[in-house]
């Protein structure tokens, strides 16, 4: 069987312990809940589509997406992470909740979803601002 994508994490052996069972997942994501002594830390591994990759299969990712990040609760910490195959673009005066002053280049349809699901569950893209 041809596999074109998958996503997946590697926990140092001492952090095992800390790691909830359970994980939600699809061959594009992967969340992994660990118990902290500061609260529950959500992460979630993404590979989203390429550009090139079809209107559905973009629609049926962030479907999911947004379904993982629904089920985390709001004080929950939550860090998403991985390949969003996505340029954001450099306009924090449009997304200056999510996007900082250091974005470059300019936005693609990637990178429009990616800046949408942000803004509407309050995420930063944190590379771009430092």
């Amino acid at each position: 069987e041809i596999r074109e994508c998958g996503v997946g994490f590697a926990v140092r052996n001492s952090l095992l312990g800390m790691v909830e069972p359970g994980q939600q997942g699809t061959e594009r994501l992967l969340s992994l809940r660990l118990h902290t002594s500061t609260g529950p830390v959500n992460l979630i591994s993404v590979y989203a589509p390429t550009l090139g990759a079809t209107r559905d299969t973009k629609d049926e990712f962030y479907d999911q997406l947004d379904t993982i990040i629904r089920s985390i609760p709001k004080e929950e910490y939550l860090i998403l992470l991985g390949d969003f195959n996505a340029r954001v673009g450099a306009d924090h005066g449009f997304w200056p909740s999510c996007l900082g002053k250091f974005g470059v280049g300019e936005m693609n349809e990637n990178g429009q979803r990616l800046l949408e699901q942000c803004s509407y569950h309050d995420l930063s893209i944190t590379n771009s601002f430092f």
